[in-house]
């Protein structure tokens, strides 16, 4: 497995001037190849589409702190591992101020998967094909905004989501849009476990379908977390918004009449909408 070792010096000094994450980096260090591992921090970037057949593994694993991932519209692809693959796209394990964005990455069982971190930010990607989850979440501090993630689902797991965290702590998931989520035994547009003083607001939600529970927006167990303009749509489902951790508030929220419950949970509702 390819190791990549970053700029130095003053290059990395013009990296961390780049103005936005729409403006191609062109000062950065390149990732021609997977599966690669990232030892080092810094800027690195795609410069072309990239693709793998791999059905376990890691397509680009970040192994260390302070790194950002600027995909220039490029794309990361892993349709060529098949339905069943187990492969992840773009991973970090208890890594602290990881970014990724401005991209596509398709086909992995888990496109992009932070876990146990501090700090992440995963922005303006579209997520597409996943099998499992398009975007899994744990850790502290995590951003998850302006991400498209469409088709997930229908892998070799039973259960599905658009987002999905799984214990984390002042987390803010805003302004995704989430589209056809579909998997034999449970499908959900965004899942939230464990969570504390987290923020998800202003996302939409549409066509969680498949077998067996299907829910818009789900929040297990935690403490204080805030659901605020969000709409959920569907042509039929199970829950359209639940949240059952302790002191949640659901506030100007949107939800189709299509699910058999619209909202359960919510300690706190108000100016909610179901149509």
């Amino acid at each position: 497995m390819r190791r990549l070792v970053p700029l130095a010096g003053a290059a990395i000094s013009l990296l961390l001037a780049a103005s936005s994450a729409s403006a191609e980096v062109v000062d950065c260090t390149p990732i021609e190849t997977v599966p690669v591992v990232i030892t080092a921090q810094g800027i690195y970037c795609l410069k072309h589409d990239l693709a793998t057949s791999m059905t376990s593994g890691t397509a680009i694993l970040v192994n260390t702190n302070n790194v950002t991932i600027e995909m220039n519209g490029f794309k990361l692809g892993g349709l060529g591992g098949g339905t069943n693959t187990t492969a992840y796209g773009i991973a970090s394990y208890s890594r602290q101020n990881v970014t990724v964005r401005n991209g596509t990455v398709r086909g992995f069982y888990n496109n992009v998967y932070m876990s146990g971190g501090l700090g992440q930010i995963v922005e303006d990607l579209r997520l597409d094909g996943a099998r499992g989850n398009g975007l899994f979440l744990a850790g502290s501090n995590l951003i998850a905004r302006n991400n498209f993630i469409t088709n997930t689902g229908e892998g070799a797991g039973s259960s599905a989501s658009g987002i999905y965290v799984d214990t984390g702590y002042q987390v803010s998931i805003t302004g995704n849009i989430i589209g056809s989520v579909s998997e034999t035994s449970t499908s959900n547009g965004i899942r939230v476990e464990f969570a504390e003083q987290s923020v998800i607001d202003s996302n939409e939600i549409h066509g969680v379908i498949g077998g067996g529970t299907r829910n818009g927006i789900y929040i297990g167990s935690g403490d204080r977390n805030v659901l605020r303009n969000n709409i959920v749509t569907t042509s039929s489902g199970s829950t359209g918004i639940g949240a059952y951790s302790s002191s949640d508030a659901c506030v100007r929220n949107a939800v189709t009449t299509t699910f058999v419950t619209p909202y359960t949970g919510c300690e706190t509702s108000r100016e909610n909408d179901s149509y």
